[in-house]
């Protein structure tokens, strides 16, 4: 398959791209990415990922040269000329000098079906609540990238954060949830995490359903009275957790069933709906 790359609107091949190696992008990690879920050919979820990485950008004071219309134009055009059906596409934008440089890539090109239960390690690493990096999707990623692979390395499948107030906020790549007294609990913002795309829509299914949801300031010690732990992410959505592992192993129900099934089902059907906006458009 061929290997290519949309650089500020233009189809390159991976080879034929060069950056520049003094841009803030590259030297400073000054910039915002989004990662998209391809599904049958469309991106799911485009307008929340583009309305959340315009408020970012602009946040950043960088300047996004593309509508909306446009950068789903330029993701159709990659798709259709690499020809794939399911993967996870990335679009970032980055500061270079007095313009900014924004590229279209995929990240990876096959579906990642839902795996085993995950087990979760602590990190040792704090997050500060109020810092621009933790809020939005920025480059700046080795923190939780370094950390998801130290718990790789002592095999665990995540890792989770918390602050400097010693609250839970999220995992590398992924944010957190949790059942607890008949109710669904996950950090509220303010802790210090990405407001997630799926966070977002999982939300929304469970008040629709009827659930509790409790968005608010939560500890370990929380978790050690959880009956259910899952994490959502957009290429992943949702995925159960069976094991916390905070200097003692918490263990929990990883099924897939009851909330995390219904919240699940809708998910999926929430997704398909996005992609048939699409394609009604084109019609």
């Amino acid at each position: 398959m061929e290997n290519r790359i949309i650089v500020d609107g233009d189809l390159l091949e991976r080879d034929e791209v060069s950056l520049p190696a003094n841009s803030e992008g590259l030297s400073y990690g000054f910039g915002l990415f989004e990662t998209i879920k391809i599904r049958n050919g469309l991106p799911c979820f485009f307008d929340e990922h583009f309305a959340r990485h315009k408020t970012g950008v602009s946040a950043a004071g960088i300047d996004l040269n593309f509508s909306k219309e446009e950068l789903f134009l330029q993701a159709k055009v990659l798709i259709e000329s690499m020809r794939v059906a399911d993967g996870a596409l990335k679009i970032t934008t980055s500061k270079a000098g007095s313009r900014s440089l924004t590229y279209l890539y995929f990240k990876r090109v096959s579906a990642m079906g839902k795996g085993s239960p995950l087990r979760i390690r602590l990190s040792s690493v704090v997050k500060g609540s109020s810092a621009f990096t933790v809020k939005h999707k920025t480059l700046n990623y080795m923190d939780n990238v370094r950390e998801l692979y130290l718990a790789q390395e002592h095999g665990f499948d995540e890792c989770l954060f918390t602050n400097e107030r010693g609250e839970l906020t999220e995992c590398s790549m992924a944010n957190l949830f949790f059942e607890k007294s008949g109710s669904i609990r996950t950090p509220s913002v303010d802790c210090g995490l990405l407001e997630g795309v799926i966070r977002t829509k999982v939300i929304q299914i469970a008040k629709e359903a009827g659930y509790s949801v409790l968005e608010g300031k939560f500890y370990l010690e929380d978790l050690e009275e959880a009956e259910r732990v899952f994490i959502t992410s957009s290429g992943k959505g949702i995925e159960t957790v069976e094991e916390v592992n905070t200097g003692q192993a918490l263990r929990f129900d990883a099924g897939r069933h009851g909330i995390i099934g219904e919240l699940s089902s809708k998910l999926d059907e929430m997704e398909r709906d996005s992609l048939a906006q699409y394609v009604e458009q084109e019609q």
